[in-house]
């Protein structure tokens, strides 16, 4: 059953799923809320034998970083210590600091054991290869 708000059939999922994109912007514009759920940002890219996730991390070492994946599911984590200098008091202050989580499912299914990551220039580059049960299977067509 579809419930009719004002004369139109909604569907009551997208009802839910837009309360809750207002809630998630209610709490980031929080001022507490410094470092927001999309970060790092990530780009995703599939190929027939892989996924190849690069997310942007400047200012942070390989040791502030744990990358792990469960099932189909990358989660990368970190923490950069706060940048302090006793002898001076800020003027401005805009680098983030403290811990961050963040997950997203994968769109196939990868071989935990076999993943590569590193970090150069910033950018954290993880390798995360198909399993090769569910890699592309090509089957050759033949003439009769």
């Amino acid at each position: 059953m579809v419930p009719i708000y004002g004369g139109i059939l909604r569907d009551p999922f997208t009802e839910l799923q837009r309360l809750h994109g207002e809630v998630n912007r209610l709490f980031d514009r929080s001022p507490r809320r410094w470092i927001r759920s999309e970060y790092p940002a990530m780009n995703v890219y599939t190929g027939d034998d892989d996924v190849l996730v690069k997310a942007e991390l400047p200012g942070y070492e390989p040791s502030d970083i744990e990358v792990s994946v469960e099932q189909n599911t990358l989660t990368v984590r970190g923490e950069r210590a706060e940048d302090t200098d006793e002898s001076r008091s800020y003027h401005r202050r805009e680098r983030l600091a403290g811990d961050f989580v963040r997950s997203l499912e994968l769109p196939m299914n990868v071989d935990a054991d076999a993943v590569e990551a590193e970090l150069k220039n910033g950018i954290l580059t993880i390798r995360l290869p198909r399993v090769v049960e569910d890699r592309l299977k090509r089957i050759e067509v033949r003439a009769s």
